[in-house]
């Protein structure tokens, strides 16, 4: 419940953020901004800090502006995230940039592909999983990770943010056994 709610309230700041990186004309920029600033949050003091209500905005504003100086971030991100400070949503940083990613890969017409499979895939197979993914989506981009998961016995299972594809062998026999029970 409490997911959802951030993920809400996450929702729109995202969409702002992704607007500004249009109207900069920077939205590789502003990936890579976001980047740096994921990595930099993983360090414990900035992230407590940031996230504690105890310290004040002004301190939290002025920490940024001398833990990046003028010359790392873009100006619009830094404002982006002292709007965040203000307005006591820093805490939601994380579920931000998940939403932005989301709506930057819509955006881009980029679609994640997490194909799952039972033996390691050789690359001419790869390749045509690739090709046929990116005719079949209709993406410009097409982004390909690749797991392997013993339990599904045989065959691929295709997901992506909207679709499952199951061509493994465990569903085929999953159904099997139902009609097998359904006929004694």
């Amino acid at each position: 419940m409490i997911k959802l709610l951030k993920k809400r309230i996450a929702k729109p700041y995202a969409e702002i953020l992704l607007g500004l990186g249009i109207l900069e004309k920077n939205l590789e920029n502003l990936n890579v901004n976001i980047k740096l600033f994921s990595e930099n949050l993983k360090e414990q003091p900035l992230n407590d800090i940031l996230k504690n209500r105890e310290y004040s905005n002004i301190y939290k504003k002025s920490l940024l502006k001398s833990y990046y100086g003028d010359y790392e971030i873009k100006n619009f991100f830094l404002k982006f995230i002292n709007i965040l400070i203000k307005r006591s949503r820093i805490s939601l940083i994380n579920e931000i940039f998940q939403q932005y990613e989301e709506l930057f890969l819509t955006y881009s017409k980029i679609e994640n592909v997490d194909v799952i499979t039972s033996l390691k895939l050789r690359p001419k197979d790869e390749a045509l999983i690739f090709f046929q993914l990116k005719k079949h989506l209709k993406v410009n981009t097409l982004k390909i990770t690749t797991r392997i998961k013993t339990d599904i016995f045989g065959g691929l299972v295709l997901k992506t943010s909207s679709k499952i594809i199951d061509l493994s062998l465990r569903k085929k026999l999953l159904q099997f056994a139902k009609q097998l029970e359904i006929k004694i």
